[in-house]
C-alpha cells in the first residue's frame, strides 16, 4: 500500500516505522501498525510504501471507540527512542496546541518546547507556568475514527500517523480535552479516567494566546528562532 501527497513527511515515515515495529514485537499487542518497507521524497511529494492489511475503517460507534481507546491505552506508553519531542528523526510538531496544529520549528529538548510555551505565558502576563520533566511518550493527537481499522480478526490497526509525535504525557491530555470533539473522540477521552495533567490550564491558556496573533512568534529568545 502507498501512501503519498504533499504532506507526507519522513518523520511521519519514521515514526510509523519505529511504532510498528514495536508494537509488532508484542504478540498480544491488542493494537498493530502496517511495515514501513520505504520511504522517500520526490518532487514536493513524500511516498511511504507499507505493508498491506486487509480490514474495514472503524465507524462512528461505541463498540468501535472501546476498541480504540484501548489502543489508545496501548499507543501512549510507548517511549522515545530519543530524548527530542517531535516525530522519530526530528520535525516540526503536528498536535492541536499549536496554530493550524503545526509547530513552526524543529525543538532540539524538551527544555526548548517548555522554554518556549513559558515564553508565551510571561509575554502575556499569565502566571501559570508548564513543566513537563523529560519523559517523551507516544502521543496520537487525532482520534478520528477513520485513523482506525479492524483486521480479519477484529484487532485494531492504527493507519495514519500524521498527528503523532513524542511528547511530554501533558500533550495527549491537552488533545484528549480539546473542546469541539466529535463524539467518538468524547467516547475514548471517557474511557481515561486520570485526571488532566497538571499543565494543562497553563497549556490551554498558552495556545489560546496564540489564535489572535495565528502566529508561534511569541516567548522571547525561543519563539524568535522559529523565523
Amino acid at each position: 500500500w502507498v501512501k503519498y501527497g504533499r504532506s507526507i513527511t519522513m518523520g511521519e515515515a519514521k515514526t510509523r516505522g519505529f511504532v510498528a515495529e514495536s508494537l509488532n514485537k508484542k504478540a498480544d499487542s491488542v493494537v498493530c501498525a502496517p511495515q514501513v518497507y520505504l520511504a522517500f521524497t520526490w518532487g514536493h511529494f513524500g511516498y511511504i510504501i507499507m505493508e498491506y492489511i486487509d480490514g474495514q475503517i472503524c465507524d462512528n460507534s461505541s463498540a468501535d471507540a472501546d476498541l480504540v481507546a484501548a489502543t489508545v491505552q496501548s499507543l501512549i506508553t510507548i517511549s522515545s527512542p530519543t530524548s527530542t519531542p517531535g516525530p522519530v528523526g526530528g520535525g516540526v510538531i503536528e498536535h492541536p496546541f499549536f496554530i493550524e496544529r503545526t509547530s513552526s520549528i524543529w525543538y532540539e529538548s524538551v527544555g526548548e518546547l517548555e522554554d518556549h510555551i513559558n515564553g508565551i505565558l510571561s509575554a502575556m502576563g499569565r502566571i501559570q507556568r508548564v513543566s513537563f520533566g523529560f519523559e517523551l511518550c507516544l502521543c496520537p493527537s487525532d482520534l478520528n475514527h477513520a485513523n482506525f481499522m479492524k483486521d480479519e480478526g477484529n484487532r485494531i490497526v492504527a493507519i495514519d500517523f500524521g498527528g503523532y509525535s513524542f511528547l511530554p504525557p501533558s500533550f495527549f491530555a491537552f488533545a484528549l480535552n480539546q473542546r469541539g470533539h466529535s463524539g467518538f473522540t468524547q467516547r475514548i477521552a471517557r474511557k481515561f479516567v486520570d485526571p488532566p495533567s497538571t499543565d494543562f490550564v497553563a497549556m490551554m491558556n498558552a495556545s489560546c494566546v496564540l489564535v489572535p496573533f495565528s502566529s508561534h512568534n511569541i516567548g522571547g529568545q525561543i519563539s524568535s528562532l522559529s523565523f
